[in-house]
């Protein structure tokens, strides 16, 4: 009897270890999509100003600062930008609007 219960005990606890480890990485799997997501629409949103020569402002519930665009597609100024208040941050440079993670 004593050596099943400790068989069950040892069970369990590995099954919450491996949940954990689970529950872990899905998250860290939806904020890497989330900032994917951002930095698309980001890029997206360049290449409207580029194409149409008119300013376009990009503006997301995740990202506290404003950034826009001008007419020939250069960002207003050099950002890094922090998402979600999280260790995730991405650099848009200035003149080129290029993003680096």
């Amino acid at each position: 009897m004593l050596i099943r219960s400790y068989s069950m005990i040892e069970t369990l606890f590995v099954l919450i270890i491996i949940s954990s480890i689970g529950m872990i990485y899905t998250d860290y799997k939806v904020n890497i999509q989330m900032k994917n997501t951002i930095i698309s629409e980001i890029i997206f949103t360049q290449y409207q100003s580029f194409l149409y020569h008119n300013r376009y402002d990009f503006n997301h519930d995740l990202v506290n600062q404003s950034i826009w665009f001008n007419s020939n597609g250069n960002v207003n100024q050099a950002n890094t930008i922090n998402i979600l208040n999280s260790k995730q941050y991405f650099t848009i440079m200035l003149y080129t609007g290029r993003i680096h993670e």
